[in-house]
């Protein structure tokens, strides 16, 4: 294709799909659109053996359908073996052509969720109107003719199992020139590949997880300033939100007739233990509130049915719908009734240094008991940081605890209630040395091939070797 065509033709998929969204942002349009999605994905669970099985029909209304099928999440390896070799209809009308990784909400096994025909057009759509609005972000269409990297390691898959992001620059990878302005994408591993050459320019970076305010002074330190960081939010059941502004802060947009049809449970509520049973609480996007966390489930065309992306979101505005992603819901650090999320902390710590031209290059939060005088043990939280050396004031640990201590009580109207209660007693702040995040990043490699740290969790599995690392340094 000439320039010229080629230019044209961006131009007018860009102008289409500003229509497109302006049309979203009339009254009842989210609804009206979702329910679209949800009567075109029946139709297709319907005539599959998934569907057949558990008396789906076409015609059936979605109180219905929520009473007729529990949540669920990914499948494992021996469910995975059962898909693919029964016949072409077991979980979507069309045959399995293979599984994309999936991270359960709970970290154990092996876990994925079906790759089909259908769900491969979804992947190219969205991937595409994603990089339509960088296109928009930076008034150039040279990102949707870029080549296309990988910021992770060859996986040790089995051979019909392959990472989203290897999924995703297999059907939309370019082939450009040899030094060409690189588009990578970036998933939860942060080990270069090989694949990307080190005299290429890596122009943009799209980035699968959740972006945290700690997380770009480290990216633009790692790939410099130029590079402009896009954040897209996809899971194994499909892309759900880009991001469509300049500013971080404001939120993600939903891509409410992309495909996908969304459920939301409020985090209150949910409990993986429980997960067959939380079926009838889950609300469709139009009855969600604004402002408030709750876990996604999303129904698409890989044959996921209200499944359990793990992913915690808040509604930030109804029309046009926008979200903001607060993080893992197996990262979120439930502590005396008030459950924490990753930006949650993120932000708080990010607030503080800000203030003090503080940079924060590693986080992690974990929870900590206190013994009281009386035998009571009382929670806290433990926080793991290593800020960059160089700064003019150096901070000390309790300094710190102070600070952040103030800003989530700023920030958070039930971490301030339980303060003054006593019920969650003043963090504890572990300041770091360079390099003790990377020696545990290097031991979760050798144990486990798996280096994702997390910025909080409800348990001390990582905080535990961090505190063994530390000792040994201070030894």
């Amino acid at each position: 294709m000439s320039p010229l065509l080629s230019f044209v033709s961006d131009l007018s998929e860009g102008l289409a799909l500003r229509w497109r969204y302006f049309r979203l942002d009339g009254e009842d349009a989210v609804r009206k659109s979702q329910e679209m999605q949800w009567k075109d994905l029946l139709q297709a669970l319907s005539s599959t053996e998934f569907g057949r099985s558990r008396r789906l029909s076409p015609s059936m209304t979605w109180r219905s359908f929520q009473a007729a099928l529990p949540v669920c999440g990914p499948l494992g390896s021996s469910a995975r073996r059962l898909v693919a070799s029964t016949a072409p209809d077991s979980r979507w009308p069309f045959p399995v052509q293979g599984f994309v990784r999936a991270t359960p909400p709970v970290n154990q096994g092996d876990w994925a969720m079906p790759i089909s025909a259908e769900f491969e057009r979804h992947l190219r759509r969205s991937w595409r109107e994603a990089v339509l609005m960088l296109s928009n972000r930076e008034t150039t269409s040279a990102c949707l003719h870029a080549p296309i990297g990988l910021f992770e390691s060859a996986a040790n898959f089995e051979d019909s199992v392959e990472s989203l992001s290897h999924l995703l620059q297999r059907l939309v990878g370019k082939s450009e020139g040899h030094g060409s302005a690189c588009l990578a994408i970036l998933s939860e591993s942060e080990k270069l590949d090989p694949g990307i050459a080190t005299d290429t320019p890596l122009r943009w970076l799209v980035s699968l997880a959740p972006l945290f305010k700690t997380d770009l002074p480290r990216l633009a330190q790692r790939f410099g300033a130029h590079c402009c960081v896009h954040e897209v939010a996809a899971t194994p059941a499909g892309i759900f939100a880009v991001q469509d502004r300049l500013r971080p802060a404001e939120g993600l947009r939903l891509l409410v007739d992309g495909g996908l049809f969304f459920e939301l449970l409020p985090l209150s509520e949910y409990s993986p233990e429980g997960l067959s049973r939380l079926g009838p609480k889950t609300l469709r996007l139009d009855e969600w509130t604004p402002d408030t966390d709750a876990v996604l489930f999303l129904t698409g065309p890989s044959g996921a049915c209200r499944y359990d992306t793990g992913e915690v979101v808040r509604l930030l505005s109804a029309s046009p719908p926008r979200i903001q992603r607060m993080g893992r819901v197996d990262s979120v650090l439930p502590l005396a009734g008030e459950r924490m999320t990753e930006r949650t902390l993120s932000d708080a710590l990010a607030n503080v240094c800000a203030r003090q031209s503080w940079e924060v290059v590693h986080l992690h939060v974990a929870p900590h008991g206190h013994a009281s005088l009386t035998g009571q043990c009382r929670g806290a939280h433990e926080w793991w940081i290593e800020l960059r050396p160089g700064s003019r004031q150096t901070p000390t640990g309790p300094m710190l605890a102070e600070m952040i201590d103030s800003e989530l009580s700023r920030q958070n109207p039930g971490y301030a209630e339980r303060r003054r209660s006593g019920k969650i007693q003043e963090p504890l702040v572990r300041l770091l040395i360079p390099g003790l995040f990377d020696a545990w990043r290097e031991r979760s490699l050798a144990d486990s091939g798996r280096a994702r740290l997390p910025v909080s969790l409800p348990d001390r599995r990582i905080a535990d070797v961090l505190a063994q690392f530390a000792r040994f340094h201070d030894s």
